[in-house]
């Protein structure tokens, strides 16, 4: 046990920027900014002499982001900081990292890097490794994380911090096109950029028992191809996946001291070692999601073994560490590829490669994985662009939202009455803004594509006369439904000063009150009384059907905190509340109250359990937004 890191954690409640100019955490000095990742010092073993070479774990996503290598003596020249304080800045000490001995993303996310520098040169800078636990860790185990994070954090603090948290049990975890066994959930705070490779340090031993590696905390769409995205991790369960947002995940690191020499040297091909020793074939595949019934089209080539094996399992019904199911030898030539078809339904497949007919062969717990998704859904969102009004132009640009709107595909009609019908005619959209005369605009045909090639529907926006946008009357905060009493925007071509009349389901009409209007938007305030469901928009004789929800709550951006740690919000469509928020994942009731000085406007009032400071999602059933905490 470390009694010097026991005693600091009793110090730490949430999230807390660490300082040390009294010495009282010197503890954590060996915790490092690497670039735009956290590292730690490690001595591997007790038994490990101060004449040892340093070597730094880190994530292995801060070396290489490669979906199946193992990355092995690849030479770095990257700076590693240590004595990273608010508070000591002068006493930084600076150490090149030499190599990284071993990194990968296969598997596990972890990466080895050697620096210039021994045990015994650090720690008479006082800068004490930290211990590797021998053993697993098991889930309920008290830890601290202590990282740099960086995204979303004030200037000035961007130095290490410490949360207290607690280690949950292992899961099997997909993030875009990487896989991962045995992570454990965490429930870590401030975990942002910058935290990838932050220890997990048991709070009973002071040994480090895992690292952070991702989290979804934050997430703002968490509906379809979103989960298990980049950012948003999710868990392989029986028959599928899970996603449980909020959910931070870590490496163990169990095993990793039998990967070490007496001697103090990295070595991969120790007896014992956990890590996969790299020894397989390349395995791509284009596509990470196609239509059902598409075909694979896995690509085989490398020199490490002349013959494979593989096997196609359903995400949740199989494993590729399991030996059995694998196919017959196959001959690695030019042109190998694997063109099995995806089933005729919607799920994930993994395709499983092992490389056999040289000694050894590659054990199937190493088998080389990748994934296919089978996705005939289309995008859950609409398409999303920029319209603006130039002097004689016309200004648009589709806006990308990956995964879910990862193309588009437009056109520009004439005036002379051309449809959006024919999509044969459109083109793709290659990211450069479209600006096009004014005059010469009749409509404007616009439509996105997901990664499996699933089309949203055709939006129509019409440019001749006036017109209301089909989906363009929306929540002006969330650009979700409409409620009674909320603050609303409409989108459409040619608007004026004209008024803006409102029938809802009950046939109740009402003239609304505008707050603001240009040629393409006007923003006004629905009737309190208006009642829920089907409700139509008029203005200068165009009309748009929409439909009014009882209540759909949207969180303007912007905010603040008063001293004693209440947040204070403005939305609209609330309600009455009260209602629940999610800040940086922590559960707050706010408080609801109409003002009394904007109509429309929602003003929330809300109490954290914990302190929180730093740039932090606040999340409300309609949307998210960014919040600066002092």
């Amino acid at each position: 046990m470390n009694p010097a890191i026991v005693l600091a954690l009793q110090l730490f409640g949430a999230s807390e920027l660490l300082r040390n100019g009294d010495g009282r955490n010197d503890a954590f000095a060996a915790v490092a900014r690497f670039d735009n990742c956290t590292g730690f010092l490690v001595r591997p073993k007790a038994s490990t002499p101060d004449s040892a070479r340093a070597y730094l774990l880190t994530a292995g996503h801060c070396i290489d982001q490669s979906v199946t290598a193992v990355v092995r003596d690849r030479a770095v020249a990257r700076t590693v900081i240590f004595h990273y304080f608010a508070d000591t800045e002068a006493r930084q000490v600076r150490i090149p990292a030499v190599r990284a001995a071993y990194s990968t993303m296969k598997g596990t996310d972890l990466a080895v890097v050697e620096l210039a520098a021994t045990i015994g040169e650090l720690a008479r800078q006082s800068i004490v490794p930290f211990r590797l636990a021998a053993a697993g860790a098991e889930a309920g185990e008290p830890v601290l994380s202590a990282g740099v994070p960086v995204t979303n954090i004030p200037d000035g603090e961007k130095f290490v911090r410490a949360s207290r948290c607690t280690l949950g049990e292992t899961a099997e975890v997909i993030e875009a096109r990487w896989h991962w066994w045995s992570l454990h959930r965490t429930d870590c705070s401030d975990i942002w950029g910058g935290s990838s490779g932050s220890p997990l340090i048991s709070r009973r031993s002071g040994e480090v028992v895992g690292m952070i590696t991702t989290t979804n905390a934050g997430a703002a769409i968490t509906e379809g191809d979103f989960r298990c995205s980049i950012g948003q991790p999710c868990e392989v369960v029986r028959g599928g996946f899970r996603y449980r947002a909020g959910t931070v995940y870590a490496v163990p690191v169990a095993g990793l001291p039998d990967c070490f020499r007496e001697t103090g040297e990295f070595d991969v091909a120790l007896t014992g070692c956990p890590l996969d020793p790299g020894r397989q074939l390349n395995v791509s595949n284009a596509a990470i999601a196609a239509r059902p019934g598409a075909a694979w089209s896995a690509a085989i080539s490398g020199t490490d073994f002349p013959r494979f094996r593989y096997k196609i399992v359903n995400e949740g019904e199989g494993d590729c560490r399991d030996p059995a199911g694998y196919s017959s030898p196959l001959p690695v030539e030019a042109g190998a590829r694997i063109t099995d078809r995806l089933p005729e339904r919607e799920g994930r497949q993994h395709l499983c490669v092992i490389g056999v007919g040289s000694q050894p062969e590659q054990e199937p717990r190493f088998a080389t994985l990748i994934h296919l998704r089978a996705d005939a859904t289309p995008p859950v969102i609409r398409p999303r662009f920029l319209m603006m009004e130039e002097p004689g132009r016309l200004h648009f640009q589709p806006v990308f939202v990956l995964p879910e709107l990862g193309r588009y595909r437009y056109k520009v009609a004439g005036p002379d009455g051309e449809d959006c019908s024919d999509r044969e005619s459109f083109r793709e959209y290659l990211r450069v803004p479209i600006r096009v005369p004014r005059e010469t605009v009749g409509r404007i045909c616009l439509y996105g594509l997901d990664e499996a090639e699933n089309p949203t529907p055709t939006v129509d926006l019409p440019m001749r006369g006036v017109n209301l946008f089909a989906g363009g009357v929306v929540n002006a905060a969330s650009y979700g439904p409409v409620a009674p009493g909320s603050i609303v925007s409409i989108f459409g071509s040619n608007l004026s000063d004209e008024p803006v009349v409102l029938t809802d389901s009950a046939g109740a009409k009402s003239t609304l009150r505008v707050l603001y209007t240009d040629p393409l938007q006007i923003n006004a305030v629905a009737p309190a009384g208006a009642a829920p469901g089907p409700a139509w928009i008029e203005h200068a004789g165009a009309r748009v059907e929409f439909k009014i929800e009882p209540v759909s709550p949207g969180l303007f951006q912007g905010g603040g905190t008063l001293p004693d740690g209440t947040l204070l919000l403005a939305g609209t469509g609330f309600g009455t509340g009260p209602v629940e928020l999610r800040v940086s994942g922590v559960r707050a009731e706010a408080t609801v109250r109409r003002s009394e000085h904007a109509e429309g406007l929602d003003l929330l009032e809300a109490r954290l359990p914990v302190r929180l400071r730093g740039w932090a999602p606040v999340q409300s059933a309609g949307n998210t937004i960014w919040l600066l905490l002092r």
